[in-house]
């Protein structure tokens, strides 16, 4: 949780090594309280790959108070792309000195492992 953290905020999250998966995504948790946003205060949660910088969530330039986002739970994910090796999530937050609050949980990768292809022998005769 973090809660009136005036000004410019960065929280970068430790990498996390993606080699030898596929079909590879990243889910993040976000609760945007409902305090005193406006549109001067920006809000992104990103996840940086050696691919590319990929958007989970960017509320700059609107103001949050009229997305209807306040107060419950949100799932933000982001496909990655395959040749992606490493991932770090990221949230970016600058606001001013009224009160804002946000929560984050449950960072998640999901992916598949890579793995030698299952080779099984035909059964002549037998079907």
């Amino acid at each position: 949780m973090m809660e009136d953290p005036d000004e410019k905020m960065l929280l970068i999250f430790d990498s996390v090594d993606l080699f030898g998966h596929t079909n590879k995504m990243v889910m993040l948790d976000i609760y945007i309280g409902r305090t005193e946003w406006d549109i001067e205060d920006n809000f992104a949660a990103i996840v940086t790959t050696d691919f590319g910088d990929f958007t989970l969530l960017n509320m700059s330039g609107t103001d949050i108070d009229d997305l209807s986002i306040e107060s419950f739970w949100m799932t933000n994910s982001s496909a990655i792309p395959d040749a992606a090796t490493t991932a770090s999530p990221m949230v970016m937050l600058s606001s001013n000195a009224n009160d804002e609050e946000f929560w984050l949980d449950n960072i998640r990768f999901l992916s598949t492992p890579e793995s030698e292809a299952l080779t099984f022998p035909l059964s002549r005769g037998h079907y």
